[in-house]
């Protein structure tokens, strides 16, 4: 009679914790990061870029998104030879960690042979295209990114998204 109390709170314990112990299925990421701020390494004919990037997400949905980017960086030879600008629209798809990115922009580069930031000198426009994959946990806001264009034949970048 005195194991009754004993094997029915015994009982209630192991009721609460298998009770616990559903099998969920994942969910989908709730917190959708709009911003990320990142810095990228390019490198091109001749040419090292090194760029820091804003990038602000206007659509998302079904998997894809569309976002525009602003770029200000360096490059150089072997020295720093001047500095650039870009401005790209984004469309990138994907699932999970892994999104394939397209991006189309223009690209201002001043190579006066000095770094002045907003003091155009000798600009030069260009086309600025990219094709690439960006890496994001659903449930992180580091972000890495790898991919090849114009005017960065090669980059790699990383960062935050918040």
């Amino acid at each position: 009679m005195k194991f009754i109390p004993i094997i029915i709170c015994i009982l209630i314990l192991f009721q609460s914790y298998a009770s616990g112990q559903d099998i969920t299925k994942e969910q989908p990421n709730k917190n959708i990061t709009n911003n990320m701020v990142y810095v990228d390494l390019g490198a091109g004919l001749y040419v090292v870029n090194f760029g820091i990037n804003y990038e602000r997400t206007i659509f998302s949905g079904n998997g894809s998104t569309i976002s525009l980017k602003g770029t200000y960086g360096l490059f150089s030879c072997l020295i720093p030879v001047g500095d650039y600008y870009g401005i790209s629209g984004h469309y990138s798809f994907g699932r999970r960690f892994i999104n394939i990115e397209t991006a189309i922009g223009i690209s201002l580069k001043d190579s006066g042979w000095r770094i002045n930031p907003l003091k155009f000198n000798n600009i030069e426009t260009s086309p600025l295209f990219y094709l690439g994959c960006r890496l994001k946990k659903p449930t992180g806001n580091c972000i890495m990114k790898i991919g090849v264009g114009y005017p960065q034949a090669l980059s790699w970048g990383f960062g935050i998204a918040f």
